[in-house]
């Protein structure tokens, strides 16, 4: 367990925090934290001494004990993911409900920010902790029945349901679309157990999973510039989300669509999106003769429905 020694009364509250989040697990757990409480109390100077080292020793071997506070997951119940963002990093515990209904641990992860994402909104790098934990734990996860998403960012429980969502923000909700979930707003006092690793994340900031958005200058020179037909693919499929989500969430009859409806590649490269903008933007038009009068047809066609579902509103 990588949980350093705290440096000061603030970020020993939050430790115990933690601790106390799982104490049921625990026997003689308050006997193990008398040395640690005693610098909570008034007017005591802060002194980390060996007494209280031998305590926090001895709480992370507890909570390294397996069968204690850490349990092996059981696929018959259901999985409860805590996510949490603070600027110093990005923590996740991953757990269940025991018969008596007490949450125990299965697995917790953390890890710093780099500088970009230490300047992230509350929003954003809460939408980060969430995709980058759903993403690491994507082996336990990904297939199985639904989980449970715990945060203490209200705003965040209405990432799913969102509609206009753009950018970064749409990224983030569209790799989430690939499991099945539902999202639950918990108070910070009760999301002390992932607010801790956020608190105290470990000193590696390297994230493999693919949910950074931002990397520093240096890393970034390393993996070069985007390759343009990657970047076609990523605009094309952002179009393609787009257009799902509208024929999802409107009530009203739509255009009709077709293969040529959502902008190829080329057209995505140019920023093309769509007839509404084809006047101002027009797309480049296709070599091939038949390719051509089938696009103009189907905009032809696009227009008169347009024309007579104005007239009919």
């Amino acid at each position: 367990m990588a949980l350093q020694p705290p440096k000061n009364v603030s970020e020993l509250r939050t430790q115990l925090g933690f601790v106390n989040y799982y104490r049921c697990y625990v026997p003689n757990m308050s006997q193990m934290v008398v040395e640690l409480n005693k610098l909570l109390k008034k007017d005591v100077p802060w002194s980390w001494g060996l007494a209280q080292q031998e305590a926090h020793d001895a709480i992370k071997a507890a909570f390294l004990r397996e069968g204690m506070v850490l349990c092996r997951i059981d696929y018959s119940r259901p999985l409860i993911l805590h996510t949490d963002f603070s600027n110093r990093g990005i923590g996740a515990v991953l757990g269940q409900l025991d018969d008596e209904g007490n949450k125990y641990m299965c697995a917790c992860i953390s890890r710093s920010l780099n500088k970009h994402e230490a300047q992230y909104s509350s929003y954003k790098g809460e939408m980060l902790a969430a995709v980058w934990a759903v993403k690491m734990f994507r082996h336990h996860l990904i297939g199985g029945p639904p989980f449970k998403l715990v945060t203490d960012h209200q705003p965040l429980t209405y990432l799913m349901s969102a509609d206009g969502l753009m950018g970064q923000y749409a990224r983030f909700a569209l790799v989430l679309q690939e499991y099945n979930f539902v999202i639950e707003h918990r108070p910070g006092i009760r999301h002390q157990n992932a607010d801790t690793l956020s608190h105290n994340p470990r000193a590696s900031c390297a994230d493999n999973t693919g949910a950074r958005l931002d990397e520093e200058s240096e890393h970034a020179a390393k993996l070069g510039p985007a390759p343009r037909e990657a970047l076609a693919t990523v605009r094309a499929a952002w179009a393609d989300n787009q257009l799902a989500s509208a024929s999802v969430h409107f009530t009203a009859l739509v255009a009709p669509f077709s293969e040529d409806f959502c902008p190829s590649p080329e057209e995505a490269i140019l920023g093309w999106n769509g007839w509404r903008f084809e006047e101002r933007t027009p797309p480049p038009e296709p070599t091939n003769p038949v390719k051509t009068r089938e696009r103009r047809q189907l905009h032809c066609a696009a227009q008169e429905w347009s024309g007579t579902a104005g007239g009919a509103g």
